[in-house]
């Protein structure tokens, strides 16, 4: 019976558009289209009022009890232990990868952090060397640093989407930041 509902369905939706159409066109058809289509809801009623599929209150019974054997299950102590071990890995890993970073700048970037922990904005100082570069090469070097801490926040799950850095100098002076569409504007 399922089939009968499903082939009045079906039919319904063909009858209803051929009977549209020919009612545009002025044809004398669509009488008889829209005629069939009522057959068809008629059908599509018959074959859904007789579906013979029911419920076994077993088969309802042993998928109530599997949902429940499947529901997650509370962290254990060593579970919640574990995690925040391997977060605070993940944090020693990004201070040193961020150390790294500073001290391959030979010493034009002083400091990289985060704005209240979090990484998508970032506060990058600059010492006084900023100032003996040319423009262009203040963003190529802006540009590089802000490349690389994208690539390694993004390594460590630290953000994921657009990600803001502000270049300031030693007396909190902001001399650069990043473009909401890319690229380096210097201020």
């Amino acid at each position: 019976m399922m089939f009968l509902g499903i082939l009045g369905l079906l039919g319904f939706l063909v009858f209803i558009l051929a009977a549209i159409v020919y009612a545009i066109k002025k044809n004398p058809r669509w009488k008889k289209c829209l005629g069939i289509a009522g057959i068809c809801v008629i059908m599509f009623l018959v074959g859904a009022l007789n579906d013979t599929t029911e419920t076994d209150p077993e088969q309802v019974e042993a998928a109530e009890t599997q949902a429940e054997e499947q529901a997650p299950e509370e962290p254990t102590p060593e579970e919640i232990a574990a995690a925040e071990e391997l977060a605070k890995e993940q944090e020693e890993a990004l201070a040193q990868k961020i150390d790294e970073l500073i001290e391959v700048s030979e010493g034009v970037v002083v400091s990289i952090t985060p704005k209240n922990d979090d990484w998508s904005i970032m506060y990058v100082t600059v010492s006084d060397a900023w100032y003996q570069s040319e423009e262009y090469e203040q963003e190529r070097f802006a540009g590089i640093v802000v490349d690389t801490l994208q690539k390694i926040t993004r390594g460590y799950g630290k953000e994921d989407g657009a990600t803001v850095v502000s270049f300031y100098d030693t007396y909190d002076k902001e001399v650069a930041t990043t473009k909401i569409m890319g690229g380096i504007k210097l201020k």
